[in-house]
Order: C-alpha cells, then sequence, then structure tokens
C-alpha cells in the first residue's frame, strides 16, 4: 500500500460531482412551519455508483495499483491529472510515455472493463506548472484525448481545452460530472521563494471555460 501512495496520489480538485435525483430511493416529507426536511432510505449495494479516481501516476515505475482497482470493480474511472510525467514540448515523447503506460499489462486489463473520462494537470499538459503560455498546448490535447480514447467527431476535439460534462445514468440514479481544464487557459504565474506570486486580475479556468460552465 505504501508503494502505492507514493505512486498514485488520490485527490478530486479539477472536478465536480453533481448528484441528480435517486429515482430508485424512497423519500419521506416532513414539514413544519420553518422547512421541508428530506429523508432518503439508503439505496442497496447493487444500486450505488462506484466512481474511482486517481492522479500522479508515473508510467516508468511500477503499476501494482491496477490489479488494486480491478477489484473494486468500479463504474468509472476518472483521471485527475499527471496521468503521465510527460514534461515535454515533442509531441513524440509524449506520445512513447503514453503509449508505456497504455502498454502496461495491469492498466490494460483494468481499461478493458471500465469507462475512463478524465483530465490533466501539468506534467501530462507538458510543463512543470504550465499555463495557456506552454506553445504545444494544441498537440497535447489532442494526444491527451486520444489516451483517453475520446471520439474523434467528439466536441471536445473541435475546441480549445479538454473540459467537458457528461453523465452516468444507471440504478435509476443520475449523476452529472464536470471536468475542468486549469491548463490550457491559465495566466502565467511567477514563483518566489517556493511560493506562487500571480496577477490578482489572471484566470484559470479562461473566459470561454467560464461561460461554458455558467450556462
Amino acid at each position: 500500500m505504501q508503494s502505492m501512495k507514493n505512486n498514485f496520489l488520490i485527490f478530486g480538485f479539477t472536478f465536480i460531482l453533481i448528484a441528480g435525483a435517486c429515482k430508485t430511493a424512497k423519500k419521506q416529507f416532513e414539514k413544519n412551519d420553518k422547512q421541508e426536511v428530506i429523508k432518503s432510505e439508503d439505496l442497496d449495494d447493487n444500486q450505488t455508483i462506484k466512481i474511482l479516481f486517481g492522479s500522479c501516476n508515473k508510467e516508468d515505475q511500477a503499476q501494482p495499483l491496477w490489479q488494486d482497482l480491478t477489484q473494486e470493480k468500479g463504474d468509472i474511472f476518472l483521471w485527475l491529472g499527471d496521468n503521465i510525467y510527460g514534461d515535454s514540448e515533442d509531441p513524440e515523447v509524449l506520445q512513447a510515455k503514453y503509449n508505456k503506460l497504455n502498454d502496461n499489462a495491469g492498466y490494460s486489463r483494468f481499461k478493458s472493463n471500465i469507462q475512463i473520462n478524465g483530465t490533466w494537470d501539468d506534467h501530462d499538459y507538458g510543463v512543470n506548472d504550465g499555463g495557456k503560455e506552454f506553445p504545444a498546448k494544441e498537440v497535447s490535447q489532442q494526444l491527451m484525448l486520444d489516451f483517453l480514447e475520446i471520439p474523434k467527431d467528439h466536441p471536445r476535439r473541435n475546441r480549445q481545452g479538454i473540459y467537458d460534462r457528461f453523465s452516468i445514468n444507471q440504478y435509476g440514479i443520475d449523476i452529472d460530472v464536470f471536468i475542468l481544464d486549469t491548463r490550457y487557459f491559465r495566466d502565467p504565474i511567477v514563483g518566489v521563494k517556493g511560493k506562487f506570486k500571480g496577477d490578482s486580475k489572471g484566470t484559470i479556468l479562461g473566459e470561454a471555460q467560464w461561460k461554458w460552465l455558467d450556462e
């Protein structure tokens, strides 16, 4: 487990999960003069959607974690960034590192039995702490979407940034997943003695992504 923790830091700050109505859950309503309280009975185990997610995966290190994740029998797996440590403007270097991960037997078995989606952070974007100034971001986007096996005619292929929204609908449960891109549009930041000092008027999501999220 220690090697897994070192190799695969799990966190979830770049995506938003919004749970919709649990249609199969029985709801009871209690009303009083001040508020309405909704109580839902717990769903059975077979009526639960399991979302697996992770990040910070060094493709050149051992990958024992995939066996553990396969045993979790999740419904979907979300990459949250640093899915590889590409750190290059050269698309051939990035592609070779994605290939190395895809060729891993454990990951290959894992992804054959689960839906996969996600976003990137800086190292798979192509540069440590990078933002909109990264010159290879357009080709890097297509390589990332290839890795996620996003269809060539999907809207994510034709717009700037890899943000997206999709729904999971099963067991009578509806979940909307909003995936954000915190790299493609982000204004440059300046490092000062290990801390970041940036322009307070800068942006992380960019105008187009903000408008999409707002709508």
